[in-house]
């Protein structure tokens, strides 16, 4: 059996903000759909996998936030932690995405391969931007 990543759903408060923050790494929207409940996209690149964004009408959302750039990355609890986005020139992603989120700084990873730091999405899901080596 053999398979690959084909997308990764997230939820969000404010469906424009998730798009316009997932848009700077070349996603566009492949499919939207909007009913009395919930409103969702799905956007593509032609690099990797597809982010699915879920946003729901109720809007009675868990407030607190998934990570905090205190302690960003938090990547020791059990689950999924954080999604990563491959980038060509990280200094220049960093320095865009520096004006309108935290960032971490620049580390080389322990594994070797890539440099890479972390960020957030609007709703305060950790992103992680990688650059090859």
């Amino acid at each position: 059996m053999s398979g690959c990543l084909h997308h990764v759903s997230l939820t969000c408060r404010d469906l424009n903000a998730s798009q316009r923050f997932y848009e700077q790494f070349g996603y566009t929207t492949l499919k939207s759909y909007t009913d009395e409940q919930v409103s969702i996209v799905i956007m593509t690149s032609d690099f990797g996998p597809a982010i699915e964004i879920f946003c729901f009408t109720s809007r009675e959302y868990d407030h607190s936030p998934a990570s905090r750039i205190d302690s960003m990355p938090n990547i020791q609890s059990i689950g999924i932690t954080h999604i990563a986005i491959q980038v060509d020139d990280i200094t220049a992603t960093r320095r865009q995405l520096i004006k309108s989120a935290p960032c971490t700084e620049i580390r080389t990873a322990r594994l070797g391969g890539f440099v890479y730091f972390f960020t957030h999405d609007p709703d305060e899901n950790q992103i992680e931007i990688i650059m090859e080596n």
